[in-house]
């Protein structure tokens, strides 16, 4: 699969040669990498834990891979570090845990690296019947794990390719990545939204901005500015119902304002549309 050449190429030994050695049949399922310190390596998947080795990880280990994923220099991934993860070239995030000084996570006891992958037309059906006539502001709930990130990306692709101009806010590159996220999308990685957002609305006039977790204020500030300038919005956040996300501190503004026009409701098991429906 091709994500695994992608990783590999960003890890150092022995992680690069384990995870080329994946066999097909679960590296086309794989969701997670998890690397404890004293345990064997896994890939997760739906169909169970694949053990990527018989050795355990260590902190040595855990270490040398933080550190080369940084380009050798820590110092210049601070502020991600301060957040708990690590991003990957290709679309990859590692979240990181352990022991922290200062706020930043120094000593690694473990890591966790998300697989990004593109299902092309897992949002065709709600595109088809909810955005041929015209895009509406949507928020996109689930848990973690059931697909946010993934129909986002598709429903961007299908969104840009009509023929809209779309300003994708993806800090961390997860979003875009390797991915195909349609040909009109104008991508701001690196930038924390609320400047990203500002930036593509002053100079590249967006008619949609679209981005993933939005959760603090800030976020939800600048989420708030953009619609009120007649773009339309469209988001993920982290919940287990629509009134479960009505409530959250960051999200809640946002419907207060009567933002939103739709929302699509992810469960049961990964990319499973369990419900949509006007907000």
């Amino acid at each position: 699969m091709p994500w695994r050449k992608a990783l590999a190429r960003e890890m150092c030994p022995p992680m690069n040669t384990l995870l080329s050695s994946v066999p097909d049949d679960i590296a086309s399922t794989a969701t997670e990498i998890r690397l404890f310190e004293g345990r064997q390596p896994i890939i997760c998947r739906p169909g169970g834990e694949y053990a990527l080795s018989d050795a355990c990880v260590d902190r040595q280990m855990l270490s040398r891979l933080a550190a080369h994923i940084c380009g050798y220099s820590l110092y210049s991934r601070e502020e991600e570090l301060k957040n708990g993860y690590l991003s990957i070239n290709g679309g990859f995030r590692a979240g990181l845990f352990g022991c922290g000084y200062s706020g930043s996570i120094r000593d690694i006891y473990g890591m966790c690296i998300r697989i990004p992958r593109q299902i092309k037309g897992c949002a065709g059906g709600i595109y088809a019947k909810h955005f041929v006539s015209g895009i509406k502001n949507t928020i996109i709930i689930s848990k973690p794990g059931m697909g946010k990130t993934t129909f986002l990306r598709d429903l961007v692709r299908l969104i840009s390719d009509s023929g809209a101009y779309v300003g994708l806010l993806d800090e961390r590159g997860e979003i875009s990545g390797n991915a195909d996220v349609g040909k009109r999308t104008m991508v701001m990685r690196g930038y924390e939204k609320p400047q990203a957002l500002t930036m593509l609305i002053r100079s590249c006039s967006p008619n949609v901005i679209a981005c993933d977790e939005i959760g603090g204020k800030g976020d939800a500030l600048a989420i708030l500015d953009g619609a009120k300038s007649g773009v339309r919005v469209i988001a993920t956040a982290h919940g287990d119902s629509l009134s479960d996300v009505k409530n959250r501190y960051g999200v809640k503004e946002l419907f207060d304002a009567g933002v939103f026009d739709l929302y699509v409701h992810l469960g049961k098991r990964p990319g499973y549309v369990e419900d949509v429906g006007c907000v």
